[in-house]
């Protein structure tokens, strides 16, 4: 019995290594898995082929990605991400501030931010009296029009709190007045929560299940008078007590959801670039964040953002730029090293240094990245369109390119943010060339209110502008977004478990109704 048993083991062992299986698996695991693996790859290459049955249907590409797992989004201004509808909304709302628009009585210049701009009072203040230049009317006004003039001056106020591809100088408007036209509503905490609760909201219905909005960890003071108002608030304390009502929104917002279908949310605490206020800012946003404790766990990263191209002295231009503040930001990481870093750079169509110096700051993640190109030579949009559309290399040339491969630095691709602040057309976006040459990428709105988009767009409008993008790579696009999400370890792993089941059963139900079809 002894000599037939080691006979026997000595029989599994040598099909084992005959056969390819690992000591300890089961005989059967191989065909078992080999079996599995053939079935994924078919249903994988079934729901390529139902991509390319609806690249070209409008409707039923949004339907399907609608439906689809996208994984995380990285790249999403809270204070941008509101409708304008919304903000009339929820200002109308508000308990403790009157809010009115200031609607300009004669034309206006786009980059005017007092045009069609937010006025906020306390309840038992009287509004000023009106002046030839403009009328304050009350956002309840706006929201429900009762005439053919109030609908049309509703029309107006969308559209100046918008970007549109017919607007010639977007790029000043957007950084100049978009965000000042809406700020003491986007400033305001009860209003700020109520927003968050939307991105949870908003992100369910989009099947996406980790979002990092970017945001300040201070609250505004809408009715503020002065700057002392303003740095009143830039202390520890208060920003405590102010993130841990934020976190209580989004668990409010949760409690809503199946358990199973929650998002999961950490807030991205971001600041201005062009404002000497982030030099007390940043030291607090570091310590928060690295804080072993609820308030510390819920915070993704640092991220520096607006204009990186400013030219006016007196909105920060000594400061915009990464290598200004190298050797400040350097200093809290050696303070902070568990802290982690995306940046704003490169969100231009001429080359410059400001990727490879934000990667020198230890950027994990880049957003925009559009300059990403072979040389100094590429100064305009034609260029970056002649370059991408080209079958020689794009990139791989840089010292950035290649550092951005080996660390894995993520681009948080913005497509459509950057076709209309940019006149980056879909079709000349580098992402997709980011992605075939190693350097992960993910799709982002940056700000969708501003910009009339959501996730479900934007992945659309990546496979639309670019036919031969494949199933495969979407799916990696958004894996890319959880691989890369500021999260603990355990907390990252149970994101991309959950994806590919979810993902998994998307496929076979996009495959089965495909059959009945």
């Amino acid at each position: 019995m002894k000599r037939y048993l080691q006979l026997l083991i000595a029989f599994v062992i040598g099909v084992g290594i005959f056969c390819g299986v690992n000591y300890g698996e089961s005989l059967f695991l191989p065909a078992f898995s080999r079996e599995n693996s053939d079935d994924r790859q078919k249903i994988s290459l079934q729901t390529n082929s139902y991509l390319e049955k609806v690249r070209q249907d409008k409707k039923l590409l949004r339907v399907f990605l609608q439906k689809m797992p996208k994984g995380g989004e990285l790249h999403t201004h809270l204070s941008g991400d509101i409708t304008p509808e919304r903000l009339l909304e929820l200002a109308a709302q508000s308990k403790q501030i009157k809010y009115f628009v200031r609607v300009p009585n004669q034309s206006f210049s786009a980059d005017d931010p007092k045009a069609y701009q937010f006025v906020a009072l306390s309840p038992d203040t009287e509004p000023p009296s009106q002046n030839s230049n403009h009328t304050l009317i009350p956002v309840s006004q706006l929201l429900n029009p009762q005439t053919e003039s109030e609908r049309q001056q509703k029309e107006k106020y969308r559209q100046a709190l918008m970007i549109s591809e017919t607007e010639p100088d977007p790029n000043t408007v957007f950084f100049n007045a978009t965000f000042a036209r809406s700020d003491v509503v986007t400033s305001n905490p009860e209003i700020v929560r109520q927003m968050l609760a939307d991105v949870v909201e908003k992100a369910h219905k989009h099947h996406i299940s980790y979002v990092e909005p970017m945001l300040s960890p201070f609250p505004g003071n809408p009715l503020g008078k002065d700057k002392a108002d303003e740095y009143k608030v830039l202390n520890l304390t208060t920003a405590r007590e102010y993130l841990t009502s934020l976190i209580a929104a989004v668990e409010q917002a949760n409690q809503q959801l199946p358990k199973n279908e929650r998002v999961e949310v950490r807030f991205m605490l971001s600041f201005r670039r062009t404002s000497a206020k982030q030099f007390t800012q940043l030291p607090i946003a570091f310590e928060l964040a690295a804080a072993n404790d609820k308030i510390g766990k819920m915070i993704a990263g640092i991220n520096l953002v607006g204009n990186e191209y400013s030219t006016d002295p007196d909105i920060g231009q000594a400061i915009a730029q990464p290598d200004k503040i190298s050797n400040y930001i350097i200093a809290l990481r050696r303070l902070y090293p568990s802290v982690r870093l995306s940046i704003h750079a490169g969100e231009s169509d001429k080359w410059d240094w400001h990727i490879r110096d934000s990667i020198l700051l230890g950027a994990e993640r880049i957003g925009h990245g559009v300059n990403l190109v072979t040389s100094p030579e590429a100064k305009s949009v034609k260029q970056i369109c002649d370059a991408v559309k080209s079958d020689t290399t794009f990139l791989g040339k840089s010292p950035e390119e290649s550092l951005m491969r080996r660390r894995g630095i993520l681009i948080e691709a913005c497509p459509t943010s950057n076709h209309l602040l940019l006149k980056i057309p879909f079709t000349c976006h580098p992402f997709k060339k980011w992605l075939r040459m190693g350097i992960p990428v993910s799709l982002n709105t940056d700000d969708a209110g501003i910009f009339g988009t959501n996730i479900t767009e934007e992945f659309a409008r990546a496979i639309e502008s670019q036919p031969d993008l494949s199933w495969e790579e979407v799916k990696k696009i958004a894996r890319a977004s959880l691989e890369h999400a500021f999260v603990s370890e355990s907390t990252q792993t149970e994101l991309i478990k959950n994806w590919e089941m979810q993902i998994k059963q998307f496929e076979v139900a996009i495959n089965q109704e495909s059959l009945k079809s």
